[in-house]
């Protein structure tokens, strides 16, 4: 925690001295806020939003401060329009950049998440007695915990505390509802926050909010009944068990059994392409099915890696 907390704070500095607008998500800000010790949150990486405006900026200001990229396909990551790349830090740490709180295009095109106004509304909170960092405020907060969690997969017990806590960041369920509503996120969340009250057995909202976020989309019913049959503390690891209907979720029924479909595509041809998958090994009969050659790697040119910045820089220009 100490080694992250220095290292974020190193950013930090270095953004804050070109005029970033950025925030810092979850890691050590989450945890100071929200947990009653700081070490009580485990957490892998450091994550940040940056303006698309400032995104190349901020990318050669970490690369001169030693962190190294750790895509390799950018064909790839332009193909997808991923919405952040993955940085080692000598220090080890991992530092992931976004210029989008989602994933990818594809993600991005089913909801009307607005991460401008995640900026426009950033507060400071202390670090250290000596450094602050922005942050989103506790909506914002607290709808992209449940948002990143439910697309994810919902598996985790740490993801559910995470949102749990970070209600008590929450002023007003009211306006969690209208930005819901106004992002189309409401099902996504609701499902989450569903999903965080039958594991953990309390909620500090109220099952109404749910409701409200959910409407009359019969999904929400679908991974109720899920979470019933076969709860997450029973699913196994890899990515065709129980998480993959969850992380399917979009914001209707309708688009997300679109989703689960093309999902359940994406898994089998992530079977075909990995001989040692373990679901080879728990269900041989598959072999019939997705046994085939893996398509030679695509050859790599400098040129989609220009072509990537350039285009976020093109997203953040449409965003003024």
């Amino acid at each position: 925690n100490l080694v992250m907390t220095l290292e974020l704070a190193r950013v930090a500095k270095v953004l804050d001295e070109l005029g970033c607008r950025w925030v810092t998500m979850k890691g050590p800000v989450l945890a100071q806020q929200v947990y009653p010790r700081d070490d009580l949150r485990t957490y892998a990486d450091l994550d940040l939003l940056i303006d698309p405006n400032d995104f190349l900026s901020a990318v050669e200001a970490i690369e001169h401060l030693g962190g190294v990229g750790i895509e390799t396909d950018w064909e790839r990551v332009l193909d997808e329009f991923k919405g952040e790349l993955n940085f080692a830090l000598p220090s080890q740490v991992v530092l992931d950049v976004h210029w989008s709180l989602l994933y990818n295009a594809a993600i991005r095109s089913q909801f009307r998440w607005r991460d401008d106004e995640v900026l426009d509304r950033r507060i400071r909170v202390p670090l250290s007695p000596q450094v602050e960092v922005p942050t989103p405020d506790g909506v914002d907060t607290f709808l992209h915990l449940a948002l990143h969690a439910c697309i994810a997969g919902g598996q985790k017990l740490s993801w559910m505390r995470d949102i749990s806590l970070a209600a008590g960041l929450v002023d007003s369920f009211d306006e969690v509802l209208r930005r819901a509503r106004d992002q189309r996120v409401g099902l996504a969340v609701g499902v989450m926050l569903g999903r965080v009250r039958r594991t953990l057995g309390e909620a500090p909202w109220d099952v109404s909010l749910e409701q409200a976020l959910c409407g009359r989309e019969r999904w929400v019913d679908a991974i109720a009944h899920l979470d019933r049959v076969r709860p997450s503390e029973r699913w196994h690891g890899g990515s065709l068990t129980g998480h993959l209907v969850c992380g399917a979720t979009r914001s209707s029924t309708a688009a997300s059994i679109r989703q689960l479909m093309d999902r359940t595509q994406y898994e089998i041809g992530v079977v075909r392409a990995d001989a040692r998958h373990p679901w080879r090994q728990r269900f041989p009969a598959l072999l019939s099915l997705v046994a085939q050659p893996t398509p030679p790697r695509r050859a790599q040119s400098p040129a989609f890696r220009d072509a990537y910045f350039t285009a976020v820089g093109h997203a953040g220009a449409g965003r003024r």
